[in-house]
């Protein structure tokens, strides 16, 4: 991890600027300044405002701070350097979650193993979006299953203690005790259901009553409570309203779910009593992982999915004791994803759902190549997201979680320990692959977005190679087995560096077996290091044609170029650029003015990833 932090501090970091990080870290910059001045900025962002803006408003705030101690540097660098270090955090979670199935080596094994993944490394630099969601999930995961440790006290018999409970209590307690679940049910209904009718109808109520037109009490007390109405617009009326609604509400929640605890502590003494010894104790598990899983939620809104594991790690485990531990875990996420997504304020849960509805569907199209053919996203078939990671992580990587799989769910069948946990991490994985394919998911840009799915395959892998040591019992040659294990991921991001995110293994022939087939630079990247070369022969105020993401052209050219969008002549509109720039995302470099002869690419292993034409030099047989 250190090693690693520290490439990225030096001139190793000169990746390329990714096609969405302009926009994405200005969306984080006006989340920063919500909190100076609220104001519904997340409108003006399309379809981005579905995401949360936890990570780009800290990474932003971070690079403003960071960006004057490293000279020379652009703002990208610095970004990405913070992208980095949040790989770091996720790897030594990776160390840790190994640490609940196998020993101290096949753990570190691991976790070495996930770092040194070529596609994961790139990732970790330019990847804003999927590197930092992936970090939290699997923090709040590792903290979250600690709830589930076995107790180091002696065994307490929660439900035996809630039933004796419940049978002295008196009837006067208890029927205030199920009074104040069936209040405190109907509140939440209201926050689910009746929301949605009784905030609209208030809004046109108040509406009403400022231009006269209600109720004659209401017009008459909207008079006396706004008596310089004439001043302000409608609008704002209705906004103080639904302020002044979403705060009764709220109070509402935490006044009856306060009586429903203050009562269920007079009906069930004891088993408060009993349960406080392991609550104290799981405590800061809780806490500490709900904060994870509050920024991940956050970050994304599928985040929220680490709470269910969590929650069947311990109901699996039977730990009934450490439910209370369970409830602070929910509630400081809940509260974590509130504070740092400004989008919940005001109507929280229905904001919160309509983000998960759209992301299941995102409305994206474009091609995407995949096995040698073009498909749109609805099209790919079923096995693109598995067979895309067995041919993009290293053969070591993808064997070792097989068997370990393979391993796990023995050891789980035939009664060993940590058989919840093993399902929780089956889960983990397979669930979000499954409910892509059925839900018919919008799925593009690789496994990017199934980033957060990957890590159980790498405690697989340390499972794996645990039950290896067993049977060799020899210290150095298992030192071997880990280096070759390690080995190639180390010489893919030496050899493909700064490009370590098209990775392809040999079972499609590397990079070069699997140009044309697969999709390589599909966030272009690549376009640093074009217009470098592009900065270097352009004549002064010359015009430069780029395809998308033409404004990361932009972001890198001298400062007298004028880069404008082009991706076929009809696009010139009669301007004379001396250069053109396409990115090899979807194989549209293959049409990018092939009338024109190449002038200049950018390739790795025999990929190209971007290519510049000569508008000066036609090409008549359009040959690339």
């Amino acid at each position: 991890m250190l090693a690693s932090s520290l490439l990225g501090l030096t001139g190793f970091n000169r990746y390329g600027e990714s096609w969405d990080e302009q926009v994405d870290f200005q969306y984080g910059e006006d989340a920063v300044a919500y909190y100076d001045a609220p104001a519904s900025y997340w409108e003006e962002y399309g379809n981005l405002r579905y995401y949360g803006p936890a990570y780009l408003a800290a990474a932003h705030t971070a690079s403003a701070y960071l960006r004057p101690l490293f000279a020379g540097w652009d703002t990208t660098d610095v970004r990405h350097l913070l992208n980095h270090l949040t790989f770091q955090v996720a790897t030594l979670a990776i160390y840790f979650l190994c640490r609940m199935f196998v020993g101290p080596r096949a753990s570190l094994i691991g976790a070495l193993l996930f770092a040194s993944q070529p596609l994961l490394f790139g990732h970790s630099f330019i990847n804003q979006k999927d590197v930092p969601f992936m970090a939290a999930f699997l923090v709040a995961a590792a903290l979250g299953m600690r709830l589930a440790d076995p107790p180091s006290d002696c065994p307490v018999d929660l439900p035996g203690s809630l039933r004796r409970d419940w049978k002295t209590a008196s009837r006067r307690k208890r029927a205030l005790f199920i009074a104040l679940v069936l209040g405190a049910g109907a509140v939440c209904l209201e926050l689910l259901v009746l929301m949605r009718v009784a905030l609209p109808t208030l809004q046109r109520t108040v509406a009403a009553a400022y231009y006269g037109e209600s109720f004659s009490v209401l017009n008459r007390w909207f008079a006396q409570l706004a008596q310089e109405a004439h001043r302000l617009p409608v609008d704002a009326y209705v906004q103080k309203a639904t302020t002044l609604y979403m705060g009764f509400r709220w109070g509402l929640v935490l006044f009856s779910l306060a009586a429903v605890g203050i009562a269920g502590s007079l009906v069930f003494r004891s088993a408060l009593a009993l349960s406080m010894i392991p609550f104290a104790s799981s405590l800061l598990w809780g806490i500490s992982g709900g904060v994870a899983a509050g920024l991940a939620a956050s970050i994304r809104a599928p985040g929220a999915a680490v709470a269910a594991l969590v929650i069947l790690v311990v109901l699996l485990n039977r730990r009934w004791e450490r439910v209370p531990a369970l409830g602070v875990f929910l509630a400081v996420a809940a509260a974590t994803c509130y504070a740092t997504w400004p989008a919940l304020h005001g109507a929280p849960l229905q904001r919160f759902w309509e983000s998960l509805t759209v992301l299941s569907r995102y409305p994206w199209s474009g091609g995407i190549v995949y096995g040698g053919a073009i498909y749109q996203p609805q099209d790919l078939p079923w096995h693109y997201l598995p067979g895309l990671m067995a041919i993009q992580f290293t053969l070591p990587a993808v064997f070792l979680a097989i068997a370990g799989g393979g391993i796990a769910v023995r050891l789980a069948l035939g009664g060993g320990g940590r058989r919840a946990e093993i399902a929780a991490l089956l889960v983990w994985f397979a669930a979000p692959l499954v409910a892509a394919g059925l839900a018919g998911s919008t799925v593009y840009g690789n496994f990017r977005q199934f980033l957060f799915a990957t890590p159980p395959l790498f405690v697989f892998a340390g499972i794996a190679l645990e039950a290896l040591a067993a049977r060799i019992r020899s210290a150095a040659v298992v030192a071997l087995i880990a280096a070759a294990a390690l080995l190639p991921g180390i010489l893919g991001i030496v050899r493909l560096h700064p490009y370590e995110y098209v990775y392809y293994n040999a079972l499609v022939g590397g990079v070069e077996g699997a140009f044309r087939s697969y999709e390589m630079d599909y966030w272009c990247t690549s376009y640093r290091e074009a217009m470098a070369w592009i900065n270097q022969a352009a004549p002064v105020d010359a015009e430069v044609a780029a395809a998308p993401p033409q404004h990361v052209a932009q972001r890198y050219a001298r400062p007298d170029l004028r880069v404008f969008y082009a991706q076929s002549p009809e696009d010139l509109g009669g301007r004379q650029p001396v250069y053109g720039l396409g990115c090899g995302r979807g194989n549209n470099d293959l049409g990018f003015f092939q009338e024109y002869s190449v002038a200049h690419e950018v390739a790795i292993q025999g990929a190209r990833l971007a290519v510049i034409r000569d508008f000066e030099q036609p090409d008549p047989h359009g040959q690339d």
